[in-house]
């Protein structure tokens, strides 16, 4: 039988199992049966706690936590002789899968960044954080990109720390980005504004996978589960009225590209001995769009010039803004000064900041107004980045968007942030579609799963049916006439 089936019957038992991954000699070492009382807590989110909705999907790094028995000191780091003491534990591999009897599936992938212990305890807490946490480590570095999509710069950027996505995690994107380079940024806050620069989200699921769904994503979406006061213990809905405006601002930042001109220029002299190298890193006044070339002198401490027997490596930079370079003297006899090496190229230069204004009630400067501006993601380069920005956001936050609070179901591992799911209460009259932007699993079996999801209507302004989304519907009388790509 499934997961979902036995979920809904109520029959099987709870189960649960973690594994740690100590090292490719003991590969996943099951660890389950040294869960103490205070069994485990999995939280993962598409919202940032510090942000609004209007920022859904700038999603946190996913997060858990697990009370084991450490009367032995097991995963004490300290202790002689103990696992962790032979094998280490920060940063080791982690596993949850959750589920009934004998059917697992996994809910929680990520590694161990710290163990709470305690002299007077027998039990230990390991804190964990989920895998998009080797990606927020990285700080990365790329060449210029040119007219990219969103997901193929997203693509690059997953590249440059090191990770390759899987097939089908990265979804079709609506924008082009005219330009975008990385010059050590870290990886994660550059994806979360690259994915936020068309409202996109971009999130690691429950297996570990970095996922990059466009706004448009729930459009094709089915309803997963329907839930009702049989499933859940408590149903809170919310609306925050403090959180709505009507007027939304978005500023975006036109680059272009400058004539060739000189970019870097040596401010001393680089010394060399007879046959050796010297390395360098050399920083751009700009990001390069293109490189055109460099000027070198080097002459002997006499004066004589051995420009000739200077070779560089590599012969052009490989990122838009430095360039790591080795100079090589390849005199045996001579010591090299180089005293001048100019880089020059076509350079990015910004243009003054503009601004589009969604304000369909025209409201703007009166006492009416309740206006937020957005500003500071230079992703957003194109007046049509800022509109669909600005018309999405205004829609999404015109009226107070309702919050679903759904305390005590039954754990289910196989719900994922971003399904959609139906909800309703007799007491409350809620009897809607949801989106589920937050996850919370906690206790000992049987494990008990708390869900935060966001009404239907919040995203998208008209009904499903009424969009025509190329390459999907059909061109019949029966479908919308707004259209969707």
């Amino acid at each position: 039988m499934s997961i979902d089936t036995l979920y809904d019957d109520h029959v099987a038992q709870p189960a649960a199992k973690v594994e740690i991954y100590w090292s490719d000699v003991t590969g996943w070492v099951d660890e389950t049966s040294r869960l103490s009382s205070g069994g485990l807590r999995i939280d993962r989110s598409l919202q940032n706690p510090l942000r609004s909705l209007g920022r859904l999907g700038q999603a946190p790094i996913g997060t858990a936590s697990i009370e084991v028995q450490n009367a032995d000191g097991r995963y004490s780091a300290a202790k002689p002789g103990s696992q962790a003491n032979i094998y280490g534990i920060f940063n080791k591999k982690i596993r949850i899968s959750l589920g009934y009897s004998s059917d697992l599936t996994v809910a929680f992938v990520g590694r161990i960044t710290g163990v709470r212990e305690s002299e007077t305890s027998v039990e230990a807490t390991l804190v964990c954080r989920d895998l998009g946490e080797d990606v927020a480590r990285q700080a990365v570095r790329t060449s210029l990109a040119t007219q990219q999509t969103t997901r193929d710069w997203i693509e690059t950027l997953l590249n440059a720390a090191g990770y390759t996505p899987g097939a089908g995690d990265l979804e079709k994107s609506h924008c082009v980005i005219p330009y975008a380079y990385a010059e050590k940024d870290n990886a994660w806050d550059e994806l979360n504004q690259a994915a936020a620069s068309e409202a996109g989200v971009l999130f690691t699921d429950k297996s570990g996978s970095i996922r990059f769904w466009a706004y448009t994503h729930w459009l094709t979406e089915s309803v997963v589960y329907s839930w009702d006061g049989d499933f859940y213990q408590e149903l809170v809905p919310e609306r925050d009225y403090f959180s709505t405006y009507n007027v939304v601002t978005v500023e975006y930042e036109p680059r272009q590209e400058a004539a060739a001109a000189v970019v870097y220029q040596l401010h001393r002299a680089l010394h060399i001995p007879p046959g050796e190298s010297r390395s360098e890193t050399l920083t751009f006044r700009f990001p390069l769009t293109e490189f055109t070339g460099y000027e070198m002198a080097a002459v002997t401490g006499g004066g004589e010039d051995i420009s000739a027997d200077v070779s560089i490596s590599p012969a052009s930079p490989a990122s838009a803004q430095t360039w790591e370079i080795e100079f090589t003297n390849n005199n045996t006899r001579h010591e090299a000064f180089i005293t001048k090496f100019n880089v020059t190229g076509r350079a990015l230069v910004g243009r003054p900041s503009e601004s589009y204004t969604a304000d369909p009630n025209s409201v703007s400067g009166s006492a009416d107004a309740k206006e937020l501006s957005t500003r500071g993601n230079w992703y957003v380069q194109t007046p049509e980045q800022a509109r669909l920005l600005a018309d999405l956001i205004q829609y999404r936050l015109s009226t107070p968007p309702m919050v679903l609070r759904l305390r005590g179901l039954p754990c289910n591992p196989n719900l994922e942030l971003g399904d959609k799911i139906s909800v309703s209460g007799a007491q409350t009259g809620v009897n809607t579609t949801a989106v589920v932007i937050g996850i919370s699993i906690s206790g000992m079996i049987p494990l008990v799963m708390d869900v935060t999801a966001v009404d239907y209507s919040y995203f998208y302004e008209h009904a499903d049916s009424e969009y025509f989304l190329i390459g999907t519907s059909h061109l019949s009388t029966a479908d919308g006439g707004r259209c969707v790509y």
